[in-house]
């Protein structure tokens, strides 16, 4: 039984042990970081649209809002 428990351990190393993860930690926080991240799409949507609506060319929009709103988010 050692074995497979060890097994598993090694497979797992990748795994962080220490540190703050930014993984919802309940049901509430899964749906408030859902809705965050719809209320960050359709931003970027209307960011797009308005852009293109000013004359940007559509393939600068894209490159534009991407800079813009998704960037620096990981």
């Amino acid at each position: 039984m050692s074995t497979q428990d060890t097994t598993i351990d090694s497979a797992l190393d990748f795994v962080s042990t220490g540190g703050k993860t930014d993984r919802p930690r309940g049901v509430v926080q899964a749906i408030r970081d859902f809705f965050a991240s719809l209320r960050s799409g359709i931003d970027a949507a209307h960011h797009y649209e308005r852009l293109k609506a000013q004359g940007v060319p559509p393939h600068e929009a894209v490159q534009i809002v991407f800079r813009d709103h998704f960037e620096n988010k990981n």
